[in-house]
């Protein structure tokens, strides 16, 4: 092998590691970034509930911001589950507000009423 060989061979090594490096820097910005909207989103649906509960004395007014914060939970882990967010993080952040659904009565209709929904967050409720 010549000087040039080695040349070509060491630029071709380093090319890869930089291709490999900014793979895996593009894949935890990617993640990031999901678990930041999926974090505001519910946060979102938590505060509107809140505010919801606040405003009205009804129940059945109620019901649809309930649903929302429900689903968005749901969402967050099925995310949890299939470890596209961090599992510490959202233990640390959300498991006093999973197991609160769980054991207040006010959430009940809406967790037992399918058997089929919420189906993650019935999970990760077994898990905690």
């Amino acid at each position: 092998m010549t000087t040039t060989d080695y040349v070509d061979l060491i630029s071709s090594v380093a090319v890869t590691i930089i291709g490999i490096a900014s793979f895996a820097s593009t894949m935890i910005i990617r993640r990031s970034c999901c678990e930041e909207n999926a974090f505001e989103m519910l946060q979102s649906a938590k505060i509107n509930l809140d505010n919801q509960l606040a405003s009205t004395e009804k129940i059945n007014n109620v019901k649809p911001a309930i649903e929302d914060y429900l689903t968005v939970l749901n969402y967050v882990c099925s995310l949890y589950d299939a470890h596209k967010i961090n599992r510490k993080r959202f233990l640390i952040l959300f498991t006093n507000d999973i197991k609160n659904i769980f054991e207040q009565n006010f959430f009940n209709e809406f967790i037992s009423a399918d058997s089929t929904s919420y189906m993650c967050l019935k999970k990760v409720n077994k898990e905690l």
